[in-house]
C-alpha cells in the first residue's frame, strides 16, 4: 500500500465517522438512524434504484471512452468518484420532489446548517488545492477535484430543497 491509499482510507474513515456524529445531531431524537414513514420508504427504494441505473450508465459510458486513445482530464479516483455523485444527486434529487429526503426526525434547520458547512469546507479545501497546485497535475484533475464537486452537490441539493420547498407552499397557498 502507498500513501496515498492509506490517506484515502484514512479519509473515508474518518469521513464515516463525522457522518455518524453529524446524522445523530441533525436528528431531533439524537439517534443515527433517519426515520420515514412508508411512502417514503418507497420513494427511497425508487430513488435508489435510479441512483444505481445512473451510476451504471456513467460506468459503461467511462467503459467505452477510456477502451480507445481517448483521454480523459481526471485521474483514477476522480473519474470514478464522479459515477459516484452522479447516482447521490438522481438519488436525492428523485428522494427530494418525491418527499423522501428529509426524514420524520430531522431537523430541518440544523439539516441546513450542516449542508453549508460541508459545502464550505469543501470549497475552502479545493480553494487551498488551487492555490498550491494541487487541483490539476499533468492536465489532468486530482482527487482534490472532488472536494469542489461535493461543495457544488451540497449547493445543488440546497438548491433543490429550496425550490421544492417554495413549489410546496405555493400549492398550499392555493
Amino acid at each position: 500500500m502507498n500513501v496515498t491509499m492509506i490517506a484515502t482510507a484514512t479519509g473515508v474513515v474518518v469521513g464515516l465517522i463525522i457522518c455518524a456524529v453529524i446524522f445523530k445531531l441533525m436528528n431531533k431524537d439524537g439517534k443515527m438512524k433517519t426515520k420515514y414513514d412508508e411512502m417514503q420508504e418507497i420513494e427511497r427504494g425508487r430513488g435508489y434504484k435510479y441512483g444505481f441505473w445512473a451510476i451504471m450508465i456513467y460506468e459503461a459510458l467511462m467503459c467505452v471512452l477510456t477502451s480507445g486513445d481517448l483521454v480523459l482530464p481526471f485521474d483514477g479516483f476522480t473519474l470514478h468518484f464522479c459515477g459516484i455523485l452522479v447516482g447521490v444527486v438522481v438519488q436525492a434529487s428523485y428522494c427530494i420532489w418525491n418527499n423522501a429526503y428529509i426524514g420524520l426526525n430531522t431537523n430541518g434547520g440544523r439539516f441546513a446548517i450542516f449542508s453549508v458547512i460541508i459545502a464550505l469546507c469543501n470549497f475552502l479545501l479545493a480553494g487551498i488545492a488551487i492555490a498550491g497546485g494541487r487541483m490539476i497535475v499533468d492536465g489532468q484533475l486530482t482527487s482534490s477535484f472532488t472536494n469542489l464537486l461535493i461543495g457544488v452537490l451540497f449547493i445543488v441539493i440546497g438548491i433543490e430543497l429550496f425550490l421544492k420547498n417554495m413549489t410546496d407552499a405555493n400549492r398550499k397557498e392555493d
